[in-house]
């Protein structure tokens, strides 16, 4: 491995060759190490075990000696071949799932996630050969109808990671065909996405000697060369030239029409002009004085560097960079600024702020952003726009039917692969070889004359009158042959609908294909191939069959492949020139490093100028190269290379991919500047940190801007960067406005101690990583009590920790109390190395969630770039070893010291974190500045006078927790009630004490005199001068100009003032609270609790700012946002069910079309399964979609509702509601089951119907049949807990429509001759019984009832449609439910009395009886027609 130290010994002179060619080696080694360990070590498990059956169950985690970790999926079999529009052949394979992943494990794991790169590793026990090839995943599939083997596999579609890799094409293609017998396994790499290294790599080799790189010379010179200076950028040097910052100004400054501009060559060499111009731009624009440094410097270097502390407004500089050399570019023809950042979501947010500042000519590549607003600026959705010329559009329509030829071509090939049918594709070259008459009997068909445009119409339907006569259709029936070609032809017009041109076309093409119909009878091709019947085409198929030479066919199906990916190349050619010309109409093009080196070579096209990289400090130089194109002149790098570099991780990679990931990193630590080891090599080194801090001796370090005015920290808090990494820092004057943290007497504070680190067992997940029990009970004891201080939400804190392990025990322990969230790379990296399971996990970002509400828990590593108000740091590390760790690294302390805004507090091991340098400089300004000690030193935000000293866990449940200070104000009870307000800035030495005391007394005996005493006053008060008598200090001082009360003030949001006290009487707050001796809040009275919000008694607004009474505010809200979480419930639920009667609809008008293409001949099974399959999951989609809802939100939603019920126990705050939505739910999901198996047995039935044997046909009924039973029977006993259930909830009508559902299963069961399990009898005799009991909801079922006892009965055919109007009308209504008026039956049932007259569930409760038994009357004395004549007759008559 080649490294970068300059004397060493390496095949190439120094230079950019050699440069280039050590990145590419290094690059290289980092991407694929892990892949070929990885892989090595599955094949030794292949061959190991390659002789065993099949698996039951097994743990699909697997680690190499070297700790790569990956996962190993066994008994692979492959199942069909994909032509894909653009991947090409895609091969769908299935695998034994493990146990610990079916179901929805799977789903929720991240395994199998679209790009992800994988392996297939092949074993062959007679050949004695191993093969490795490479895919990415395409689609992961597992529904419940793919259950053909055992029921525990799970199947993925993967493409070819190199598509023009045709011997792996050809390999997976003889394993397809049988023509090779191996063993396979399935190898996943964690998160590792090919693009993510391969463009940068191909780019860098692609360099190589070939192409120069801007600023070689400085960047790479020669070793006896001097590194020539920085010159302004070329475009700028000529002597006319002036950047125009007149964009910069101030709104007020901007109306001034005085010029405002900057010209390089003045400022290069002129310390004075520079800083005259840089003075004012602070005066005359937003930015400071050290950003105004940073842009003239920057725009007067050709190759900019700046660095930025943490809150110094990197970003905004990007930003106003930007807006000046837009304002100068050269009019005639302006070349757009290249915006390249690392991460899309840091790019998002500088083309975001670029949007705020008025530059909305910006385009974006790559399709990796989370946020909306992006997609109208993607280059794809630009270029659309975009009007094409003639000639453009042209070619592009030409590419399309070229590829397009090659996609019919190719699915054709896919079809004949280890399929039984014979396609005309597989068996055309043999005819024409071996029996050409008959090859020209079908051609002839298709001769439609010497038309381009006919020709290629023809060709997309090519073999369609071999195709006919397979199917044993007639050569007379020209209309049936005109069908089948139109069903081959599938027209796909990339362009729009087809115009008057094509239809002209398909017109004469028909035309001429009844002509040759009709002629085609009399041609004889020496045998009569229309005559024969069907046996003996079978027969003559399967004979072509065995002739054909199946190594042909492969061969010819990869290499279709590979020309339909040389299409797709030139298609993609004749687009560019679009995209081109919509690149050079922007401003900005933004983009992440990956994406520019994908796209090398359509921007290098562009002859882009300049070029601006954020967070430059985390690019590694390898990516930087790639940006960095032959025409650029002006390169501006803005970052921090003393924040975290490319982030090592050992032997993992992200699991989120290049384009998704919030962070990168490298694999292979021997390679890190961080290594003893890799010193020599710093892969993870940017050229930023290169250029700022030279390792080689002689060379001095590239000028350098500084960002110095940081608005994060409190002074406090950036003395830790002043003192390490930033001596230069300086303080924005609003950072001294943050407020002291509530409860706390300091607010940076070390919390020593000597407790040892956790000690893992060596098998168990933890030995890899490192946690510390008692760092996890402090922090969770220091949330806990800085949240009870009603000052700070769970959203406001942030904990740290170097360690995964730390995390995994935090996430344990925090979860009991807070919410938490994770970062989906953190949450990933913990189920990953089996720290947490996915339950423990909780939702990723696919899942939304209020972040207002959640504590955030994170790895150092995660956390760069976010701030919060207080954070915790736990450094783990605590043992006899002197082994520090992670946090030896001074720019992971430098990122973990540096995240605060009002308070720092770090938990560890003083004197063993000493050991490293900068550590022991951090220690050293808590020991000076006395904060550092065995335990926190707290204070009662309320008595401030008390003290507490917290060194145990046990300690904080002692403490008193009381209002913040900034409610705590003085009333002067010798001169007036009057309130001061405290002031804004915090006075602590007792000079300025008493200072302040004094003008109070001057101030509000000012005010009062006008009028002694009078409360009104107390407006003008709030203005006086304030005081901060709150530490003990200033309240003695204050006792010796007057007697002081300390009270406790609530200020409302309304405005106005009042004492807690006073509030809490009027509120009557001890009915709903309970209180301890100091006033503080202990615990609700739940038995009392009130819905009715509280209010300011003199404006009446809430008071919902105030903790102490928001509560009563939320829970008036909270029968609303129950009401609307019904409506939408309801809505969702008749979406669902309108959808599934539509899937209903649309299967029951298409069975004709379904058996109009099943081909009976023996040739077709492959078609015929896939025609079977589709129809078989025509309601899959919708299902997932129904259960997805009914577990993320539906059962979440009532589980909380319960629990909400269970705690307040109150009517008047909550009702107890009995929902009945995810019961609901099961029951429409039981519907598509019910409707699945329906059409089953339906395909069942048309297929069996088939005269003539056709064992596939037959086969595939079977196959069906097997399946259907299976899954009615695992239903129909399923559904009866949830019937269960709905008898216990007293949900009378959805029991009544559940078991008509089950005896729709036994129906199912019946119709297949298989006995059910269901007691028909009586589940049909309880249903009608609720029905007459219920007539106003389950009575509208009892029609169904009757219909199916007489079907019982012999008496009626089956009953076609058990589901009558009357049900989807009660879908329909629950779909317009009406908020604002919820009601509860007499079983809880909740509804909205606005949408429905009563409970829709149970409804009016009527008494039943059942009728008595008549006596048999005798009918044969009426039956003479004289003798009832004379009975009338007898009968007396009554008026």
């Amino acid at each position: 491995m080649p490294s970068k130290d300059i004397q060493t010994q390496h095949h190439l002179p120094p230079g950019q060759s050699r440069l280039l060619d050590i990145h590419f080696r290094q690059l290289r080694y980092e991407s694929t190490e892990v892949i070929i360990d990885a892989c090595y070590h599955a094949t030794q498990q292949l061959v190991t075990c390659g002789q065993d059956g099949p698996v039951l169950d097994y743990d699909d985690r697997q680690s190499t000696l070297k700790g790569v970790q990956y996962s190993l999926f066994r008994d692979v079999e492959f199942e069909e071949l994909i032509f894909h529009e653009s991947k090409g052949i895609i091969v769908r394979v299935s695998f034994a799932c493990p146990r610990a992943l079916r179901g929805r494990g799977m789903h929720a794991s991240g395994h199998f996630e679209h790009g992800k790169l994988i392996a297939l590793i092949g074993f062959d026990a007679q050949q004695r050969t191993i093969s490795t090839t490479f895919f990415d995943v395409h689609l992961r599939q597992s529904t419940e109808a793919m259950r053909p083997r055992t029921g525990n596999e799970l199947r993925v579609q993967v493409s070819f990671a190199d598509k023009n890799d045709t011997d792996g094409v050809r390999r997976m293609l003889y394993q397809m065909e049988h023509l090779v017998s191996a063993k396979f396994v399935l190898v996943e790499f964690p998160g590792v996405l090919l693009p993510g290294f391969s463009w940068c790599l191909a780019q860098l080799q692609n360099s190589l000697g070939t192409t120069a790189i801007a600023f070689s010379s400085y960047i790479a010179p020669p070793v006896d060369s001097i590194r020539p200076p920085i010159v302004p950028p070329s475009y700028a040097s000529a002597d006319n030239f002036a950047f125009d910052l007149h964009t910069l100004k101030k709104a007020t400054e901007s109306e001034q029409s005085s010029q405002f501009s900057l010209k390089p060559s003045d400022l290069a060499s002129d310390q004075k002009q520079l800083k005259v111009m840089t003075d004012a731009l602070s005066v005359s624009t937003t930015l400071d004085n050290g950003q105004a440094v940073a842009l003239c410097e920057n725009l007067c270097r050709g190759l900019a560097f700046t660095q930025g502390p943490p809150g110094t407004g990197k970003t905004y500089l990007g930003v106003s960079l930007c807006k000046v050399i837009l304002e100068s570019r050269d009019r005639r023809e302006p070349k757009p600024i290249l915006a390249v950042c690392m991460t899309n979501h840091a790019l998002d947010n500088f083309l975001e702020d670029l949007l705020k500042e008025g530059i909305t000519k910006i385009t974006r590549l790559g399709a990796g952003s989370k946020e909306d607003w992006t997609k109208q600026y993607l280059l794809k959705e630009q270029s659309k726009k975009t009007r094409m010329t003639e000639i453009e559009r042209s070619r592009i329509r030409a590419a399309h039917l070229n590829e397009e030829g090659w996609i019919n071509e190719g699915r054709s090939w896919c079809e004949s692969i280890g399929n039984d049918s014979l396609s005309w594709i597989s068996i055309r070259a043999h005819l024409r070889s071996n029996y050409r008459l008959i090859f020209d009997h079908f051609t002839s068909l298709e001769a439609v004359g010497e038309r381009l445009s006919d020709i290629r119409l023809a060709r997309q339907a090519g073999g369609f009158a071999f195709e006919y006569w397979c199917r044993g259709g007639d050569i007379s029936d020209v209309d049936q042959l005109l069908d089948v070609f139109g069903t081959m032809l599938g027209v796909n017009n990339p362009l729009g609908e087809i115009d008057e041109f094509q239809q002209n076309a398909r017109d004469r093409v028909l035309a001429s294909i009844t002509r040759n119909a009709k002629r085609i009878e009399n041609i004889n091709a020496g045998i009569d191939l229309w005559g024969l019947p069907r046996q003996e085409r079978e027969s003559l198929m399967r004979k072509w069959k065995a002739e054909v030479n199946p190594w042909a066919i492969v061969d010819r199906t990869a290499e279709v492949h590979r020309r339909h990916q040389a299409a797709r190349d030139l298609k993609r050619k004749e687009y560019q020139a679009i995209e081109m010309r919509c690149m050079m109409q922007q401003d900005v093009i933004g983009l992440t490093t990956t994406a520019c080196a994908s796209h090398w070579h359509l921007l290098n096209q562009l002859g882009l100028q300049t070029v601006i990289c954020e967070e430059a400090g985390e690019v590694m130089e390898a990516q930087t190269l790639c940006t960095l194109f032959p025409s650029v002149e002006h390169a501006i790098f803005i970052g921090d290379p003393l924040q975290l570099r490319w982030i090592i991780l050992c032997h993992t990679v992200s699991q989120n991919g290049a384009n998704k990931r919030d962070r990168p990193q490298v694999t292979q630590t021997s390679l890190s500047v961080e290594s003893n080891h890799g010193a020599a090599y710093r892969l993870d080194e940017s050229l930023f940190e290169r250029m700022m801090f030279p390792s080689t001796p002689g060379i001095l370090p590239a000028p350098t801007s500084q960002l110095n005015l940081q608005r994060r920290m409190h002074p406090d808090i950036a003395d830790i960067s002043r003192a390490t990494m930033y001596p230069y820092l300086k303080d924005h004057e609003s950072t001294y406005q943050h407020p002291p943290v509530a409860g706390m007497v300091d607010r940076t504070f070390w919390f020593d101690h000597l407790r040892p680190e956790d000690r893992s067992n060596p098998r168990s997940s933890m030995s890899k990583s490192f946690s510390n029990t008692f760092e996890v009970e402090m922090v969770n004891g220091l949330v806990q009590y800085l949240v009870d201080s009603n000052e700070y939400d769970l959203k406001d804190i942030a904990v740290l920790t170097p360690y995964n392990g730390q995390l995994a025990a935090l996430m344990r322990r925090l979860s009991a109390t807070c919410s938490i969230w994770l970062s989906d790379k953190d949450r990933q990296d913990l189920i990953d190395e089996g720290l947490l399971t996915i339950e423990e996990a909780g939702p990723g970002l696919k899942t939304e969630v209020d972040l207002s509400s959640m504590l955030r828990v994170a790895t150092i590593d995660n956390f760069q770039g976010e701030e919060a108000r207080v954070v915790i740091l736990t450094t783990v590390r605590s043992n006899f070893e002197d082994k520090v760790g992670f946090l030896r690294t001074p720019n992971r302390i430098n990122v973990g010291c540096s995240r605060a805004r009002d308070g720092f507090y770090i938990i560890g091991n003083a004197s063993l974190m000493s050991s490293v340098n900068m550590w022991d400089a951090i220690i050293n300004i808590f020991v000076n500045k006395e904060k550092i000690g065995p335990g926190f030193r707290t204070r009662c935000s309320r008595h401030p006078q008390h003290e507490y000293i917290v060194s145990e866990p046990e300690q904080y449940a002692q403490l008193i927790v009381g209002r913040s200070d900034r409610a705590v104000t003085i009333v002067l009870l010798r001169v007036t009630k009057v309130v001061v307000r405290p002031v804004s800035f915090h006075v602590k030495d007792p000079v300025n004490m008493e200072r302040a005391l004094k003008y109070a007394v001057v101030s509000v005996t000012r005010v009062c005199r006008p009028a002694p005493g009078n409360v009104n006053t107390l407006a003008h008060a709030q203005h006086s001068v304030a005081c901060h008598a709150i530490e003990c200090p200033a309240a003695s001082l204050a006792l010796k100009y007057f007697p002081v009360a300390i009270y406790v003030l609530a200020s409302l949001s309304c405005g106005h003032f009042f004492d807690v006290e006073f509030l809490d009487k009027r509120f009557n707050l001890i009915r709903f609270y309970k209180f301890d001796d100091t006033g503080a809040v202990e615990q609700p009275r739940l038995g009392n609790i009130s819905r009715e919000a509280r209010r300011c008694p003199t404006c009446k607004q809430p008071c919902s700012e105030v903790r102490r009474y928001a509560i009563f505010t939320q829970l008036a809200r909270l029968p609303d946002t129950i009401d609307r979480m019904f409506a939408k419930i309801g809505r969702k639920m008749d979406m669902f069910m309108e959808q599934m009667l539509q899937i209903k609809e649309n299967l029951g008008s298409s069975g004709g079309e379904f058996r109009k293409k099943m081909k009976p001949n023996p040739m077709a099974g492959k078609a015929n399964q896939r025609l079977a399959y589709d129809r078989g999951n025509a309601c899959m989609e919708v299902q997932q979609k129904m259960t997805d809802f009914r577990d993320d939100v539906v059962a979440p939603f009532e589980k909380s509702l319960l629990r909400l019920s269970n705690f307040f126990n109150n009517s008047d705050v909550i009702y107890p509601s009995i929902c009945p939505f995810k019961l609901r739910f099961d029951f429409m999901y039981y519907r598509c089951r019910l409707l699945t198996l329906e059409e089953s047995v339906r395909m069942i039935t048309w297929l069996m119907k088939y005269q003539e044997p056709v064992p596939h046909i037959h086969a595939l009924a079977e196959g069906l049949r097997i399946i259907t039973i299976q899954q009615a029977l695992e239903n129909t006993e399923a559904i009866q807990s949830t019937i269960e259930e709905c008898t216990a909830k007293e949900l009378k009508r959805l029991e009544v429509e559940l078991r008509l559902v089950q005896l729709s299963f036994h129906m199912v069961l019946k119709t297949i001759n298989i006995k059910s399990p269901v007691d028909v009898d009586a589940c049909s005799a309880s249903a009608m019984s609720i029905c007459r009991q219920y007539p106003d909801t389950a009575g509208a079922l009892l029609k169904s009832y009757r219909l199916f006892n007489a079907y019982l009965k012999g008496a009626s055919p089956p009953p076609q449609h058990l589901f009558y109007g009357e049900m989807k009308e009660f879908w329909w209504v629950w779909g317009r439910y009406q908020i604002g008026n919820v009601k509860h039956c007499g079983f809880g049932h909740p509804y909205s009395g606005t949408t429905f007259s009563g409970c829709p569930e149970c409804g009016r409760i009527v008494e039943y009886h059942r009728p008595p038994e008549l006596s048999t009357a005798h009918y044969d004395q009426f039956l003479n027609e004289s003798a009832f004549v004379r009975h009338m007759r007898n009968s007396p008559m009554q008026d």
